[in-house]
């Protein structure tokens, strides 16, 4: 019985102090991943502000879609807070670009197909489209709510009242065709305030 209880103590004794030391080393760690995941995501958002300034022509406050660089198809975070850039063509002459406009090497690089020049002008079109007044009457049969670019999946997707075969048919002969266009059904028109 002696025997155990110094047993006892004995670890009770040891253990506590590795207990303690793991858990101060794993609140370290997670702070230390923390930390480092908001510096990704500092850095991925000053490289994106460099990006975007390095697009625009002097005597400029805004990008036009001329001003891309052919490569260039967008860009977004990952979900570890890193700058992702999208492009088309020569992954090196884009990289090397790239670095010259942000001065690092922080992002990565991923192809994709249509160039965000081509998604700009498509959404410029059909913008033009929905606003010209004399379409109306088609905007409203096709029930055209929404129409999104998205960086991340390098398209354009256009929410539908009414997503049936039909009405996608109508927006390809009667507003835009193009293979970057996809479509999903709409949760309704966005309320404006």
């Amino acid at each position: 019985m002696y025997y155990i209880d110094m047993m006892k103590r004995f670890l009770s004794y040891m253990l506590f102090p590795v207990i303690m030391f793991m858990f101060v080393n794993c609140n370290k760690q997670n702070k230390e991943s923390k930390n480092t995941k908001e510096e990704i995501i500092r850095i991925s958002s000053g490289n994106f502000q460099k990006l975007m300034s390095s697009f625009k022509k002097e005597n400029s406050d805004n990008v036009r879609a001329s001003d891309y660089p052919e490569y260039y198809a967008g860009a977004f975070r990952d979900s570890t807070g890193r700058l992702v850039i999208n492009i088309i063509g020569d992954s090196l002459t884009a990289k090397r670009d790239i670095i010259e406009r942000i001065g690092n090497e922080h992002f990565l690089l991923q192809e994709k197909k249509y160039s965000y020049t081509e998604l700009s002008q498509i959404m410029d079109t059909i913008n033009r489209f929905m606003l010209n007044s004399t379409n109306k009457k088609i905007v409203d049969e096709i029930e055209i709510h929404v129409i999104s670019l998205l960086d991340r999946e390098n398209k354009i997707v256009v929410r539908l009242g009414n997503l049936n075969a039909e009405s996608i048919t109508a927006f390809k002969e009667k507003v835009y065709y193009s293979p970057a266009i996809h479509f999903a059904q709409s949760p309704g028109r966005p309320k404006l305030h």
